[in-house]
């Protein structure tokens, strides 16, 4: 199973944790589940294991159901944020564009019976369009934990900053990140190498 190959291949502590986890466990109706996915994901990804993240991000590709449980599928739609950010990283476009459109399709899954379409999606462009570069990096409570000399902290921001950094950035629905494309790039780079 992928993640008991996984674990074979990496050291890492906090990998073979999530791994185990998984291993014992792992439903797609469960949000702590769903968050181990997405931490399993983004900790390979930011160790370099590019392939080993894209291979948790593309066990994650399930069929989106009627009635969406954002519980887990926050975390889901995370990972498939960096399924298609690793898809753009590898020149995969046409990958990157039809994930970013099964993204767009939850988000656009009616919440209840008076819902629509074109009414949960108004609703989420209108979250979307309140995230701020700063809030989505977590600027501030990094500088916070840095100034307590609390560096755990500061990396444990870091990763869940990257969450939102790549699962939003590359969807081009913030239109903050869109307009802050260099610096959310750059962002990343820098909580990447910090983390490592």
């Amino acid at each position: 199973m992928l993640f008991e190959e996984i674990m074979e291949r990496y050291s890492d502590k906090k990998i073979i944790s999530l791994c185990k986890k998984l291993n014992k466990k792992c439903s797609f109706g469960s949000g702590v589940d769903a968050a181990y996915l997405c931490e399993l994901a983004y900790r390979l990804y930011v160790m370099g294991a590019k392939e080993d993240a894209l291979k948790v991000c593309e066990f994650t590709n399930i069929n989106i159901p009627n009635k969406v449980n954002y519980r887990v599928w926050d975390f889901i739609l995370l990972i498939w944020g960096l399924e298609a950010y690793i898809y753009n990283e590898d020149g995969r476009t046409e990958d990157k564009e039809y994930r970013v459109s099964l993204m767009k399709k939850v988000w656009s899954t009616p919440k209840n019976a008076s819902d629509t379409k074109e009414k949960a999606w108004a609703f989420m462009q209108k979250i979307f369009a309140r995230k701020t570069f700063e809030d989505v990096c977590d600027i501030k409570e990094i500088e916070e934990a840095e100034a307590e000399g609390n560096k755990k902290s500061a990396n444990a921001t870091r990763l869940t900053a990257l969450y939102n950094m790549i699962g939003y950035g590359i969807t081009g629905f913030c239109p903050e990140l869109v307009n802050n494309r260099d610096e959310l790039e750059a962002k990343i780079r820098e909580y990447v190498i910090s983390l490592q």
